[in-house]
């Protein structure tokens, strides 16, 4: 049942917007343009709508989430911090703070990452977020836990295929272990995904062993 709480979580943020609105006789048709703003890109359109927006109103917030969003795009972190400063609480700013250290992960921005990871809850993690702190760990000499978890038929996140890399650079994964990996990605038709792992980690996959999900036998 755990596993299922934060894509609940999620989805009710996502849903938020829409079931609220019909309550609220005021600045509804504002909003939905703001929404709009956003999907268009116009960023001075939205933040214009969100100054307009009385401190009363109670989906105050959502121009400023959305102006953040964008932020996260342009690695403008002072907005990110902006809003998590004065948004606290809520699935808000656990989303943009799931998302903004992912983006810190990508920049290897250690110092921030490490500092943002900690006050992010445990549910308000995805995948990625989490394979970046246990990268992290791993750069700290922390072996990583449960990698056997990537031994499916799917492709993981690009935080995630980092983690898997620097294991097996760090010896905390073998050689057999990618071999493993790689052939379940090719039972599930993943060839792409399977020739960027052989390629990142040095295996040696080529295309005959990839149509015969064959692994080599090993010179003597």
């Amino acid at each position: 049942m755990k596993a299922l709480t934060t894509p609940i979580r999620l989805a009710g943020l996502t849903l938020a917007l829409g079931a609220a609105l019909p309550a609220f006789a005021g600045p509804d048709d504002t909003l939905l343009s703001a929404r709009d703003a956003f999907r268009a890109n116009d960023l001075a359109k939205l933040a214009a709508i969100g100054d307009k927006l009385p401190d009363t109103y109670p989906l105050k917030d959502y121009p400023d989430y959305w102006l953040t969003w964008k932020a996260l795009d342009r690695n403008d972190d002072a907005q990110v911090r902006r809003f998590l400063s004065r948004v606290q609480e809520g699935l808000m700013p656990e989303r943009i703070r799931n998302e903004w250290v992912k983006k810190l992960g990508q920049r290897e921005d250690w110092t921030a990452f490490a500092e943002e990871w900690k006050k992010l809850p445990a549910e308000g993690r995805d995948e990625e977020s989490n394979c970046y702190g246990q990268l992290m760990q791993l750069r700290q000499g922390q072996k990583p836990d449960n990698l056997d978890r990537f031994l499916d038929s799917k492709p993981a996140p690009d935080g995630c295929n980092r983690l898997i890399d620097m294991a097996y650079a760090r010896g905390a994964l073998s050689q057999d272990w990618l071999w493993r990996r790689a052939r379940l990605l090719l039972a599930g038709n993943y060839l792409t995904q399977a020739r960027q792992l052989a390629s990142d980690t040095q295996l040696p996959l080529d295309n005959r062993r990839c149509n015969g999900l064959k692994r080599p036998t090993r010179a003597s």
